[in-house]
């Protein structure tokens, strides 16, 4: 088995990946804080 490019390339994919799915998970949990704000304010003006 050759080993080398091909194991750099598949790593760096990986790091990729993961670094969007963080990012992307912090996005989403940052709009449902927002959400929930909001929802807790107008509860909070009723």
């Amino acid at each position: 088995m050759q080993q080398g490019n091909l194991d750099d390339e598949d790593a760096a994919i990986y790091v990729l990946c993961i670094v969007a799915a963080l990012g992307f998970h912090k996005e989403v949990g940052n709009r449902a804080r927002y959400r929930l704000r909001i929802k807790r304010n107008l509860r909070l003006d009723e």
